[in-house]
């Protein structure tokens, strides 16, 4: 008997998800490497979208991801939002960025062993840094920086234009227009936040307000970076509506990424189609009524 087929396998354990959950599921799988969270997505996932079905309209969704556009991420979700009168996202391994967003606009979050999420605080691409990116947090921790220099210097009473120095050459590195721009999108996102949250998660918690606020204000500008994990116990510590998986479940949203990784190096799925970026894998698995 041949082996079965590496497509085969992922529908297969995908639909024991299904059988396991009792409702559909929605896999939202980005490579690691050149994958993103992108607004054209919107048109795919539509295309999956138009099949589903279920007799409650409850639809879990699988999410895979580092991150991506904002902007994306608050329209897709929103999009989904429109089909599916109850979602549940299941995060077998991390949904960073871009992704946790996504996750806000949720009515629960199932993480797996170990599974975690991370600050929305943004990043943006920047020729002349590491990795080719900065992070808005590292602005903020320097400018943190700048003014614990100057009040040390003022308690030992000296002279010194220290401060200023250090902000113009921060401005020069950056540049005050990038600058800028990353504070924009920072506001963009914390509004996102907020809605998502406030509409959905958290929309039937008294006092809902103070518990959104807090959590963005965690998000946004308390953890210390960007890369920061979230795992369950933070996450419940800071309000966000999330459970553990059972062990059961969390192996097999495990499994079914590690396939789809698989997939991806045997080149049967998520091509890269210029400019280092992979297409993402998404596909529609409806409960049998």
């Amino acid at each position: 008997m041949p082996e079965e087929d590496i497509l085969e396998r992922i529908d297969t354990l995908a639909l024991e998800i299904v059988e396991n959950r009792r409702k559909s599921l929605l896999v939202l799988y980005y490579p690691d490497n050149g994958g993103e969270v992108k607004v054209s997505d919107i048109n795919k996932i539509d295309g999956e979208l138009r099949s589903f079905r279920s007799s409650n309209n409850n639809i879990d969704i699988l999410l895979h991801t580092t991150g991506g556009d904002p902007n994306a991420a608050y329209r897709i979700v929103q999009y989904i939002r429109c089909i599916a009168n109850k979602v549940s996202i299941l995060v077998p391994f991390y949904a960073y960025s871009a992704g946790t967003l996504m996750c806000f606009g949720t009515d629960k979050i199932l993480l797996a062993t170990s599974a975690v999420l991370s600050p929305i605080d943004i990043y943006v691409s920047f020729e002349n840094y590491e990795n080719n990116r900065i992070e808005l947090a590292a602005i903020d921790k320097y400018i943190e920086f700048v003014k614990h220099c100057k009040k040390t210097i003022e308690d030992a009473e000296m002279e010194t234009n220290l401060e200023e120095a250090l902000l113009v050459e921060m401005v020069r590195q950056i540049g005050a227009t990038n600058i800028g721009s990353f504070f924009r999108k920072r506001e963009w996102t914390k509004y996102y936040a907020e809605i998502l949250l406030a509409d959905y998660m958290l929309k039937d918690i008294p006092d809902k307000q103070k518990i959104v606020d807090h959590i963005i204000d965690m998000m946004v500008f308390k953890f210390p970076s960007h890369a920061f994990d979230i795992d369950y116990n933070i996450a419940k510590r800071i309000g966000l509506i999330v459970e553990n998986m059972p062990i059961d479940l969390s192996d097999k949203t495990k499994s079914l990424v590690e396939l789809l990784e698989e997939a991806v190096i045997d080149g049967r799925i998520c091509r890269y189609i210029g400019d280092g970026y992979r297409l993402p894998f998404f596909r529609l698995y409806n409960m049998e009524e």
